[in-house]
């Protein structure tokens, strides 16, 4: 066949167009050249033109350079810069990919030849009904379908994937018998074509900096501060500046430039179960013909080896919503959630992520109408990934009003108001008029008990899909229990230089240690690290999260073997 092979001087395009020659196929090679934003020149760029040219040269192939930066920068760049001015993720990968490399080349050069070949991790496969899908690679640590999953099919009809059905250790072992000239060149890592530029300054020079807080969302303390919103998203754990952490970006605040956190590596206010999509895209077809209700899937929602199992239900013509299995870390409006099929085989396509919409509904009081209400206190509370601040109001008689609005709104009102209190207790009259005025019913009271002696409480609420948790006075906590008949539980907290550290339910007596009152002087005898085959499924996926994160491959390879094997009942 006559092929358009996409080359980019790394190893897996070069191996891709390798084992095409050796296929018999007769390959056109193009590089797709993008400028950067700068007037500076991109030396990268020209290292990748003559690691080109010599591959070419190996084989004695015809080499097209090709430019496409205008279209870039007018439309995946401005998809990304609009996005992040709106406060979203965006994922210049998948848009990359349907625009630039699949939309553009394929209407100017690739459409003059039988198929596009790519260097991605990714395969087809014809189904029962005769239609061609996107099938998954061998490979889980380097499978790339979630990049392509906006695609459309004609797009996919047209490519292939030469080094879709081989793990990366078998490209290298083929790139080092052929004698390649980039065996060994290190993989490019980064967005798309801009995967050598800092993002950062890429975000300064186009968007500008303005200082802005970072608050604690369970407390509202201010513990630093950031340059923009639109540096930082939902999930994010490098880059924030602060000590005592770990720390998580929880939610973002766009209209006042807030940014809330939440410390340590379990924080529940990092974690969600619940995703709603829209703008669904199915890649060949809806495999439910529109009747999807309760249907078993895998997902992913951002570029990571393992595939979580969910059920997928069509809640409007255009809205989907994903019911994940166990918790997600870091679910960010304006990333895609990726759809696989039961199997983890085929990916069927994609749905923007979108905010949560909760049954909790949230009262549309402005703080100016608020202030004319006679507010009785302020609680910081938990909606999911988005945090809110619960303000009790009585307006002119004696019936408590529930209102729901966001924490910078609610500190707001507080600065304005002299006679509020930071934060009002849960006691048993306000969780009635709380849990009536709402719907939800008690699920749990947790306890934390520190090594000082001091106790802190939460209440969790529930509407039997999203949950709500309020902070209390250990005493109303109990009260409130016992009169509910809602279990309680009792968790012993230490608080260190590593922030709110959580350990196992128990109820034996303290540590009779002595500790200053500075938690700063806290400290833990560490406990020997368990072998990770002894790792529960949970602890396993959180450790390849956390390793995904800090870019760790080569133990995320590890731990996704041993999960794999685990899932299995081999260990």
């Amino acid at each position: 066949m006559k092929i358009a092979m996409l080359i980019s001087g790394g190893v897996d395009s070069a191996v891709a167009l390798h084992r095409l020659v050796e296929q018999g196929h007769d390959v056109t090679l193009f590089y797709i050249r993008i400028g950067l934003d700068t007037d500076e020149g991109d030396c990268s760029a020209e290292e990748d033109i003559e690691m080109c040219r010599l591959i070419a040269s190996r084989y004695g192939l015809p080499l097209e350079i090709v430019s496409l930066h205008e279209e870039y920068w007018e439309n995946v760049m401005e998809y990304a810069l609009r996005s992040v001015r709106q406060g979203l993720t965006p994922n210049p990968d998948i848009m990359c990919n349907k625009m630039i490399k699949f939309g553009f080349f394929e209407q100017r050069w690739g459409h003059e030849f039988d198929r596009t070949a790519t260097g991605h991790y990714a395969s087809t496969l014809i189904g029962d009904d005769g239609l061609v899908y996107l099938a998954t690679a061998p490979d889980p640590v380097k499978d790339q379908t979630d990049f392509l999953a906006r695609i459309n099919y004609d797009q996919l009809s047209h490519l292939m994937f030469p080094i879709g059905d081989i793990p990366k250790n078998e490209v290298r072992r083929i790139a080092a018998e052929a004698k390649l000239p980039n065996a060994f060149r290190r993989d490019s890592q980064g967005i798309c074509f801009l995967g050598k530029i800092n993002y950062n300054d890429f975000l300064k020079r186009h968007l500008g900096e303005k200082k802005g807080p970072i608050i604690e969302i369970e407390t509202g303390r201010k513990l630093g501060e950031h340059n923009g919103f639109w540096f930082h998203t939902i999930g994010q754990r490098k880059g924030l500046g602060l000590s005592g952490g770990p720390w998580y970006v929880v939610k973002k605040n766009i209209h006042d430039n807030v940014i809330y956190v939440s410390g340590g590596y379990d924080t529940a206010r990092q974690y969600g179960r619940m995703i709603n999509l829209e703008m669904m895209h199915w890649i060949t077809r809806d495999p439910w013909d529109g009747q999807c209700d309760n249907q078993p899937i895998l997902f992913k929602n951002r570029h990571t080896p393992e595939f979580i199992p969910a059920t997928l239900t069509r809640t409007s013509d255009d809205e989907y919503l994903i019911e994940s299995a166990r918790d997600v870390q870091g679910i960010a409006p304006g990333q895609f959630g990726v759809i696989y099929d039961a199997q983890g085989r085929i990916c069927y396509g994609s749905g923007l992520i979108t905010a949560h919409k909760n049954k909790i509904q949230q009262n549309t009081m402005n703080p100016d109408e608020l202030i004319r209400l006679k507010v009785l206190g302020i609680s910081y509370s938990q909606i999911q990934s988005g945090a809110y601040a619960l303000i009790l109001a009585q307006a002119d008689g004696p019936y408590r009003i529930p209102v729901v609005i966001g924490a910078a709104e609610a500190q707001s009102i507080a600065l304005r108001m002299e006679s509020i209190t930071p934060a009002r207790p849960m006691t048993h009259d306000l969780f009635v008029s709380f849990a009536h005025a709402f719907g939800v019913k008690l699920q749990r009271v947790f306890i934390y008990r520190f090594e000082d002696g001091i106790f802190s409480s939460e209440l969790t609420f529930t509407d039997g899909e999203r949950q709500v948790c309020i902070d209390s006075r250990t005493s109303d906590a109990i009260a409130i229990a016992m009169r509910t008949g809602t279990p309680i539980f009792t968790t012993r907290a230490i608080l260190d230089e590593t922030g709110f550290i959580m350990e196992q339910q128990d109820d034996e007596s303290d540590n009779n240690d002595e500790h200053s009152s500075d938690s700063s002087s806290y400290e833990i005898e560490p406990e020997p690290k368990p072998k990770l085959e002894n790792y529960t499924i949970e602890e396993l996926e959180r450790t390849l999260s956390r390793l995904i994160d800090d870019e760790n491959y080569e133990e995320a390879a590890k731990v996704s073997e041993i999960l794999k094997r685990k899932k299995e009942n081999l260990i």
